[in-house]
């Protein structure tokens, strides 16, 4: 498997590695997303993949941030990553998400994902030790695990990773194409 590491870090970093990594991924080529995990105050990509022409679909635990997302008029999946029913969608997306699950849970999530996916898998999370507590009232804000982009690599994904590990802002974005 290949993996890059970029000194540079910013939001663009991020999108030029998914640009990198799955090309297409907002420009229309694929019809359906699930998008796993939506905070109110930061949901990266969704409106990029809902101008893209994306059927997107949210997959989100917290109850008043799937109420949230209801309202707005996207479609939602009230339900945890790891027990939920899901349809099948070309891509999975779970951007900033494998790191608010136990270690031991992260695995057999991906391996539910990678069902439901027809083309690809999008992992996004912090590189390595990144310690986050619950924050407004949502207790699965915490993060539970910690990753390297060796994990992702041994289970098929192509990786990279911006910034420097155990930095916060750092991130590893892991695409498997299936």
């Amino acid at each position: 498997m290949i993996h890059y590491l970029s000194v540079y870090l910013n939001g663009s970093d991020r999108t030029e590695s998914l640009n990198r990594l799955l090309p297409g991924l907002f420009t229309g080529k694929y019809s359906s997303v699930l998008y796993v995990g939506a905070r109110i105050d930061r949901c990266d990509y969704l409106k990029e993949l809902g101008k893209a022409g994306c059927a997107v679909t949210i997959l989100e635990i917290f109850p008043p941030n799937a109420e949230h997302y209801r309202v707005c008029g996207w479609d939602v999946i009230q339900g945890d990553v790891r027990t939920a029913e899901l349809s099948e969608y070309e891509v999975v997306f779970w951007w900033h998400g494998p790191e608010h699950i136990p270690q031991e849970d992260v695995a057999p999530a991906l391996n539910r994902l990678e069902k439901v996916a027809t083309r690809a898998v999008v992992i996004g999370c912090p590189w390595g030790i990144y310690h986050l507590d619950p924050d407004y009232g949502n207790p699965h804000e915490e993060h539970l695990s910690h990753h390297d982009y060796v994990f992702f690599e041994q289970r098929g994904y192509v990786t990279e990773c911006l910034g420097n590990r155990d930095t916060a802002g750092s991130n590893i974005t892991s695409v498997k194409y299936l």
